[in-house]
């Protein structure tokens, strides 16, 4: 129902696994800097099939694991 694209350099999202995000609960990081994101919702009207997109300046919260992001948690 929801997808999010970050709109950075992939050397910035990998960052924040190694000193540029703060850990949170075990892997999970929260990003010191904040990051332009696009989250598209799916529309929920009967019959829709297309999605709502939002532009965000927001910090972002990715776990990591052996220094490498490898997950995205949708909100904060």
């Amino acid at each position: 129902a929801v997808n999010t694209f970050i709109h950075d350099p992939v050397y910035n999202i990998i960052s924040i696994c190694s000193g540029k995000g703060k850990q949170i609960i075990g892997g999970l990081y929260e990003s010191n800097d904040l990051f332009s994101i696009t989250q598209c919702i799916f529309d929920p009207k009967p019959m829709s099939v297309s999605y709502i997109g939002r532009e965000k300046k927001m910090k972002i919260i990715v776990g990591c694991w052996s220094g490498y992001p490898v997950y995205y948690l949708e909100q904060i």
